[in-house]
């Protein structure tokens, strides 16, 4: 039998979760044990389940501080839970496309970061479990397009920081799954998923924006996987503003360099944000008729025109004669 991984508990970290708490210096102690007992029953490196954790439930620095201090050696992967609000709120609707929603998980994830980066861990960051909304988020809110402006956010964020994995809650069950549990139809987030990691790379890039640019766009870039695209890169964008569409260009490019596929995701019932539809270039997303992924394909579009991004929508755009030296095969 082939194990992945090990890890111990499930938000152990809470001192009235369900759980139960265990202290830091406790589990750090059982990690290592269990690192001891790992190592014992694969003997082989090259074939030997990683360990990882804690998967805490608070983020909180100082819990994920002593806990490394002692496990730090011994972990390949630090894990942490990340949900920026509770699927209870009544106000979360409203709360999804604003700034300050959005910039919770980048505030989270600069302090895990930084916690890992000054201890003796060496490991690498996964974000365990996320989704809009915790308590099993909120239907009609984190199961529908809305919930697609934090959800593409967070993915571009958590590749810009170096995490390697980013585990969502759920691809079945609760009201954030990406795949509804009675019908088996793809949630929007579940397309959204698709086409980051179909279009994203691993090799992240930097954007820079002119100080001019408003704060309801938000980019994220990175080489075009290398069997789609050679030299190419692919730039998300998140438009979060009521009522402003943007155009954009990007700087160096011109001409046939800034040739590109757009793949604009809208919701698929127009004004509505809280539809289960949603549109990836005007076209509605729904399965075939035997039951596989409609085409994904992007829309060519050359490269004289600007980035054209619609008020209160997302996507991605792949520059595919960008002929980006760093992003050469």
């Amino acid at each position: 039998m082939t194990v992945f991984a090990f890890e111990l508990g499930n938000e152990l970290d809470h001192k009235n979760g369900k759980y139960g708490y265990v202290s830091p210096d406790v589990l750090a102690r059982d990690y290592v044990t269990l690192r001891n007992m790992i190592n014992e029953f694969w003997p082989n490196k090259t074939t030997r389940p990683l360990l990882i954790g804690p998967d805490d439930g608070t983020a909180h620095p100082s819990y994920y501080k002593e806990f490394l201090e002692k496990a730090g050696p011994v972990m390949n992967v630090s894990t942490y839970h990340f949900y920026p609000d509770r699927g209870t709120n009544p106000d979360l609707p409203q709360e999804i496309t604003t700034t300050a929603f959005l910039d919770k998980f980048l505030v989270t994830a600069n302090m895990i970061g930084a916690v890992i980066k000054n201890s003796s861990s060496n490991t690498d960051i996964w974000v365990g479990e996320s989704g809009t909304a915790s308590h099993s988020g909120q239907e009609g809110t984190t199961n529908t397009y809305l919930s697609g402006f934090w959800y593409l956010d967070a993915l571009g964020t958590a590749a810009a920081l170096n995490h390697k994995a980013f585990c969502r809650q759920t691809l079945v069950g609760g009201d954030y799954e990406l795949v509804n549990k009675n019908t088996t139809v793809p949630n929007p987030d579940y397309y959204t998923a698709v086409l980051f990691k179909r279009l994203m790379g691993k090799k992240v890039l930097g954007v820079h924006m002119d100080k001019r640019v408003s704060d309801s766009l938000r980019f994220y870039a990175s080489c075009t996987p290398s069997e789609n695209m050679e030299s190419g890169f692919t730039l998300a964008f998140i438009n979060i503003n009521k009522t402003a569409a943007f155009e954009v260009s990007v700087e160096g490019l011109s001409g046939t360099n800034a040739d590109r596929l757009e793949y604009h995701l809208t919701t698929g019932k127009e004004g509505d944000l809280r539809s289960v539809k949603m549109m990836l270039n005007a076209e509605l997303l729904q399965l075939t008729d035997d039951g596989h992924l409609p085409d994904l394909s992007g829309r060519h579009v050359t490269g004289s025109l600007p980035l054209s991004i619609q008020p209160l929508s997302y996507g991605y755009a792949v520059y595919t004669n960008a002929k980006l030296q760093v992003c050469a095969p």
